[in-house]
């Protein structure tokens, strides 16, 4: 009977723990890059816009505060946080999945690594492809 009773108060408790570890819910955190952390615009426009705030129609000599938000979960609300701003400091946020940002840095460093002739803009593709595997 002893050992009955405690059996079933050992399901009880593992049906506990599993209930509340899935329940836990995984809190992604974007990553935040500028950029030119893409390369030249010449380079990333067609990925991520040019280089100047979205909402004029051209650029300016003044480098506009451009930041690149890379998301693994678009369902994810951590990336609403994120909210374009026009008054100052302005800050125009661009949105770009993982697996989209990593087909283009992996495309870009094929291509370029084939010339050679560009090593500096190769080395920092390499170096952003570094920082969106490690996070």
């Amino acid at each position: 009977m002893f050992l009955a009773a405690q059996k079933n108060s050992m399901t009880k408790c593992a049906f506990i723990v599993f209930f509340l570890l899935s329940s836990c819910v995984y809190k992604e955190k974007p990553i935040v890059l500028d950029y030119s952390d893409f390369g030249p615009q010449v380079l990333s426009y067609e990925t991520l816009g040019f280089s100047w705030y979205e909402w004029n129609s051209h650029g300016s000599k003044e480098k506009d505060n451009v930041k690149v938000i890379v998301y693994k979960n678009l369902k994810s609300s951590a990336h609403k946080r994120y909210i374009d701003s026009q008054s100052p400091p302005a800050v125009d946020y661009r949105f770009i999945s993982h697996q989209k940002a990593m087909d283009y840095l992996n495309k870009n460093i094929e291509e370029l690594s084939q010339t050679n002739e560009f090593p500096e803009i190769i080395k920092l593709l390499k170096l952003t492809k570094k920082k969106l595997v490690s996070e």
